[in-house]
């Protein structure tokens, strides 16, 4: 996207009696004001890497039943034991739940798979460097927030609270929600409808294909977090490179 040259997008009016998407002339992009944010957690929200990594390794050591079938649940999931790093294609970066759930079942005992992971990741959770200062920064002037990920909704709750963010969000919403998860449009519709604005009024935060290819679905302007400013091949509305660089378009 640092190659693709696009007009200026949407940008915030901080005016408290006008806490709602305002444009400038020359960036005259959307047919109407966007008033909501929804969120991706997991390299949106929430620093990927710290709050995964470790937390996704130990899982692996403390429910494979074999150590072959620790290697085959590494690879299933798209992780690198010796080294942490996850592969661009990892299952576990954009899949729900379920998904990895049902890759590895066979290699792993869940229950303890899934008691290790929430134990460490939650232990682990950091933010994303600016995405506080988003958040702050849209809660001073009364936005609307929601967040979508396709984590468990009870996970999200409880490292959204032990970061001290949930206060923030009108509605914090899983895979498991009941409304299925990304790329699939539903759970944003539904994410929107709870925010009290329809999905043209929103847009959608996130970092990876799905959530892009969900938010454009579901009729959401939307915006990527990419570190090193590429599109992906994705057609965001905005890319940026941290969560408060939105701030330069929100302003």
């Amino acid at each position: 996207m640092a190659d693709d040259p696009r007009p200026e997008a949407a940008v915030f009016d901080t005016r408290p009696e006008a806490a709602v998407f305002d444009t400038r002339p020359e960036a005259a992009v959307f047919d109407t004001r966007p008033e909501a944010v929804v969120f991706d957690k997991d390299g949106t929200l929430l620093d990927f890497a710290p709050t995964w990594s470790d937390a996704l390794c130990a899982a692996i050591e403390a429910s494979a039943h074999s150590p072959a079938d620790a290697d085959e649940a590494a690879r299933a999931l798209g992780i690198d034991r010796s080294t942490g790093r996850f592969t661009p294609d990892s299952l576990f970066l954009v899949g729900p739940n379920d998904a990895c759930d049902d890759l590895t079942r066979h290699l792993l005992d869940l229950p303890s798979y899934r008691r290790v992971l929430a134990e460490r990741s939650s232990a682990g959770a950091r933010p994303l460097p600016g995405a506080v200062e988003l958040l702050e920064a849209l809660a001073a002037v009364g936005v609307p927030m929601a967040v979508m990920t396709n984590d468990s909704e009870e996970m999200a709750r409880t490292q959204l609270g032990g970061l001290g963010l949930l206060a923030h969000f009108t509605t914090v919403m899983g895979f498991d929600s009941g409304f299925g998860g990304k790329p699939g449009p539903a759970p944003l519709v539904e994410a929107a409808r709870r925010l009290g604005v329809g999905p043209d009024r929103c847009l959608m935060v996130g970092d990876t294909g799905h959530d892009i290819d969900a938010g454009i679905a579901a009729g959401m302007r939307t915006a990527l977090i990419s570190a090193d400013g590429d599109d992906l091949g994705l057609d965001p509305t905005i890319v940026v490179r941290r969560p408060d660089e939105l701030l330069v378009h929100l302003t």
